[in-house]
Protein backbone atom coordinates (compact mmCIF):
# COMPACT_ATOMS: atom_id res chain seq x y z
CA UNK A 1 0.00 0.00 0.00
CA UNK A 2 1.33 3.14 -0.89
CA UNK A 3 0.41 7.06 1.03
CA UNK A 4 -0.46 9.36 -1.85
CA UNK A 5 -1.63 13.05 -1.10
CA UNK A 6 -4.89 13.97 -2.54
CA UNK A 7 -3.99 14.98 -6.13
CA UNK A 8 -1.52 11.89 -6.65
CA UNK A 9 -4.47 9.78 -5.80
CA UNK A 10 -7.00 11.60 -8.15
CA UNK A 11 -4.36 11.05 -11.09
CA UNK A 12 -3.94 7.51 -10.51
CA UNK A 13 -7.87 6.74 -10.09
CA UNK A 14 -8.30 8.87 -13.80
CA UNK A 15 -5.59 6.10 -14.89
CA UNK A 16 -7.05 3.48 -13.37
CA UNK A 17 -10.40 4.17 -15.30
CA UNK A 18 -8.76 4.69 -18.66
CA UNK A 19 -7.20 1.35 -18.20
CA UNK A 20 -10.66 -0.70 -17.03
CA UNK A 21 -12.02 1.01 -19.87
CA UNK A 22 -9.82 -0.70 -22.46
CA UNK A 23 -8.23 2.63 -23.31
CA UNK A 24 -4.40 3.74 -23.59
CA UNK A 25 -3.45 5.32 -20.64
CA UNK A 26 -3.98 9.10 -20.48
CA UNK A 27 -0.57 11.20 -21.86
CA UNK A 28 0.86 14.28 -19.53
CA UNK A 29 -1.22 16.41 -21.87
CA UNK A 30 -4.32 14.79 -20.90
CA UNK A 31 -3.94 14.63 -17.44
CA UNK A 32 -3.21 18.44 -17.59
CA UNK A 33 -6.19 18.93 -18.84
CA UNK A 34 -8.46 16.68 -16.53
CA UNK A 35 -6.98 18.92 -13.84
CA UNK A 36 -7.12 22.28 -15.42
CA UNK A 37 -3.26 22.19 -14.70
CA UNK A 38 -1.41 24.89 -17.26
CA UNK A 39 1.40 23.18 -17.66
CA UNK A 40 2.24 19.06 -18.81
CA UNK A 41 5.10 19.54 -16.11
CA UNK A 42 2.95 19.09 -13.16
CA UNK A 43 1.57 16.08 -14.77
CA UNK A 44 4.72 14.99 -15.32
CA UNK A 45 5.49 14.92 -11.98
CA UNK A 46 2.72 13.63 -10.70
CA UNK A 47 3.89 10.31 -12.88
CA UNK A 48 7.35 10.67 -11.64
CA UNK A 49 6.06 10.26 -7.87
CA UNK A 50 3.76 7.53 -8.87
CA UNK A 51 6.44 5.70 -9.94
CA UNK A 52 8.71 6.06 -6.95
CA UNK A 53 6.01 4.51 -4.66
CA UNK A 54 5.39 1.72 -7.54
CA UNK A 55 2.28 1.80 -8.56
CA UNK A 56 4.02 2.83 -12.05
CA UNK A 57 6.46 0.87 -14.39
CA UNK A 58 8.63 1.93 -17.40
CA UNK A 59 7.41 0.32 -20.37
CA UNK A 60 9.20 0.66 -23.05
CA UNK A 61 7.40 -1.08 -25.71
CA UNK A 62 4.03 1.40 -25.07
CA UNK A 63 2.76 4.19 -26.82
CA UNK A 64 3.09 6.20 -23.00
CA UNK A 65 6.29 4.43 -22.35
CA UNK A 66 4.65 3.40 -18.52
CA UNK A 67 2.27 0.83 -17.58
CA UNK A 68 0.21 0.41 -14.37
CA UNK A 69 1.50 -1.78 -11.50
CA UNK A 70 -0.84 -4.71 -9.87
CA UNK A 71 -0.22 -2.44 -6.68
CA UNK A 72 -2.04 0.08 -8.72
CA UNK A 73 -5.21 -1.47 -9.28
CA UNK A 74 -6.00 -1.30 -5.85
CA UNK A 75 -8.91 0.39 -4.05
CA UNK A 76 -8.46 4.01 -1.68
CA UNK A 77 -8.01 3.49 1.99
CA UNK A 78 -10.26 6.78 2.89
CA UNK A 79 -8.79 6.77 6.73
CA UNK A 80 -10.45 5.55 9.71
CA UNK A 81 -13.92 4.79 10.68
CA UNK A 82 -14.62 4.43 14.92
CA UNK A 83 -16.55 0.89 15.76
CA UNK A 84 -17.16 2.21 18.98
CA UNK A 85 -18.40 5.44 19.74
CA UNK A 86 -18.92 8.46 17.43
CA UNK A 87 -16.02 11.28 16.74
CA UNK A 88 -15.48 13.60 14.14
CA UNK A 89 -15.10 12.78 10.70
CA UNK A 90 -11.44 12.44 10.73
CA UNK A 91 -9.08 13.86 8.27
CA UNK A 92 -8.54 11.91 5.07
CA UNK A 93 -6.06 9.92 4.15
CA UNK A 94 -4.86 7.84 1.13
CA UNK A 95 -3.52 4.57 0.42
CA UNK A 96 -4.32 1.80 -1.41
CA UNK A 97 -5.15 -2.02 -1.05
CA UNK A 98 -4.56 -4.19 -4.00
CA UNK A 99 -8.41 -5.74 -4.93
CA UNK A 100 -11.17 -6.21 -7.36
CA UNK A 101 -14.09 -4.44 -6.08
CA UNK A 102 -15.75 -7.14 -9.08
CA UNK A 103 -14.72 -10.01 -6.50
CA UNK A 104 -17.78 -8.60 -4.19
CA UNK A 105 -19.91 -7.72 -6.17
CA UNK A 106 -19.02 -4.03 -7.01
CA UNK A 107 -19.38 -3.48 -10.68
CA UNK A 108 -18.15 0.51 -10.76
CA UNK A 109 -14.64 0.73 -8.76
CA UNK A 110 -15.17 4.36 -8.27
CA UNK A 111 -17.98 4.00 -5.90
CA UNK A 112 -15.92 1.60 -3.91
CA UNK A 113 -13.26 2.34 -1.12
CA UNK A 114 -11.84 0.72 2.31
CA UNK A 115 -12.21 2.18 6.03
CA UNK A 116 -10.11 1.24 8.65
CA UNK A 117 -11.95 -0.03 11.68
CA UNK A 118 -11.08 1.66 15.15
CA UNK A 119 -12.86 0.15 17.79
CA UNK A 120 -14.87 -3.27 18.71
CA UNK A 121 -18.39 -2.08 18.87
CA UNK A 122 -18.83 -4.33 15.82
CA UNK A 123 -17.45 -7.57 17.02
CA UNK A 124 -21.15 -9.01 17.38
CA UNK A 125 -20.89 -9.19 13.17
CA UNK A 126 -17.22 -10.35 13.22
CA UNK A 127 -15.48 -6.84 12.76
CA UNK A 128 -12.67 -6.24 14.90
CA UNK A 129 -10.19 -3.49 15.36
CA UNK A 130 -8.09 -2.86 12.87
CA UNK A 131 -9.80 -4.61 9.61
CA UNK A 132 -10.48 -3.02 6.40
CA UNK A 133 -14.40 -2.88 5.44
CA UNK A 134 -14.97 -2.63 1.77
CA UNK A 135 -17.64 -0.01 1.45
CA UNK A 136 -20.02 0.45 -1.41
CA UNK A 137 -20.99 4.35 -2.12
CA UNK A 138 -23.89 4.08 -4.16
CA UNK A 139 -25.48 0.91 -2.98
CA UNK A 140 -28.82 1.49 -1.21
CA UNK A 141 -28.88 1.14 2.22
CA UNK A 142 -31.57 -1.88 3.48
CA UNK A 143 -32.55 -2.72 7.02
CA UNK A 144 -29.80 -4.68 9.20
CA UNK A 145 -26.96 -3.73 6.32
CA UNK A 146 -23.84 -2.65 8.00
CA UNK A 147 -23.00 0.93 6.93
CA UNK A 148 -20.40 4.01 7.13
CA UNK A 149 -22.88 6.51 8.79
CA UNK A 150 -22.18 10.01 9.45
CA UNK A 151 -24.96 10.88 12.72
CA UNK A 152 -25.09 13.91 13.97
CA UNK A 153 -22.18 15.06 12.16
CA UNK A 154 -20.26 12.21 13.63
CA UNK A 155 -19.41 9.06 11.72
CA UNK A 156 -19.37 5.45 12.66
CA UNK A 157 -19.64 2.09 11.46
CA UNK A 158 -22.88 0.36 13.00
CA UNK A 159 -25.93 -1.82 11.50
CA UNK A 160 -29.00 -0.09 10.15
CA UNK A 161 -32.22 -0.48 11.71
CA UNK A 162 -35.56 0.56 9.91
CA UNK A 163 -38.34 -0.50 11.99
CA UNK A 164 -41.75 1.65 10.50
CA UNK A 165 -40.67 5.70 11.05
CA UNK A 166 -37.77 5.00 12.88
CA UNK A 167 -33.94 4.68 11.96
CA UNK A 168 -31.34 4.05 13.86
CA UNK A 169 -28.03 2.56 14.21
CA UNK A 170 -27.52 -0.93 16.28
CA UNK A 171 -23.96 -1.97 17.73
CA UNK A 172 -23.34 -5.68 17.50
CA UNK A 173 -21.69 -5.50 21.21
CA UNK A 174 -23.26 -4.77 24.50
CA UNK A 175 -20.88 -2.61 25.81
CA UNK A 176 -21.73 0.40 23.40
CA UNK A 177 -25.06 1.96 23.38
CA UNK A 178 -27.15 1.89 19.85
CA UNK A 179 -27.25 5.21 18.13
CA UNK A 180 -29.87 7.74 17.61
CA UNK A 181 -30.47 10.54 15.58
CA UNK A 182 -30.83 14.00 17.50
CA UNK A 183 -31.25 15.95 13.96
CA UNK A 184 -29.56 13.97 10.95
CA UNK A 185 -28.75 10.42 9.49
CA UNK A 186 -26.62 10.22 6.24
CA UNK A 187 -25.93 6.49 5.19
CA UNK A 188 -21.88 7.25 3.26
CA UNK A 189 -21.94 3.02 2.09
CA UNK A 190 -23.10 0.18 2.56
CA UNK A 191 -20.22 -2.30 3.85
CA UNK A 192 -19.55 -5.58 1.12
CA UNK A 193 -17.08 -7.03 2.84
CA UNK A 194 -14.23 -6.98 5.38
CA UNK A 195 -10.24 -7.85 4.88
CA UNK A 196 -8.53 -8.84 7.97
CA UNK A 197 -4.37 -8.28 8.13
CA UNK A 198 -2.21 -11.01 10.30
CA UNK A 199 -0.39 -9.38 12.66
CA UNK A 200 2.80 -10.42 12.66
Amino acid sequence: MAQLTDIQAKVLEFMVSRWEAGEVLPSCREISARFGWASPKSASDALAVLKRKNLLAADPGSSRKYRLTSQAMGLPIRGAIPAGFPVDQAETHYEHFSLSPLAFGIQDRNSAFFLRVNGDSMMGKRIFDGDLVLVDKTARPKHRNIVAALIDNEVSLKTLIQEGNKTWLRSENPDYPDLFPFQELQIQGVARGVIRPLKS
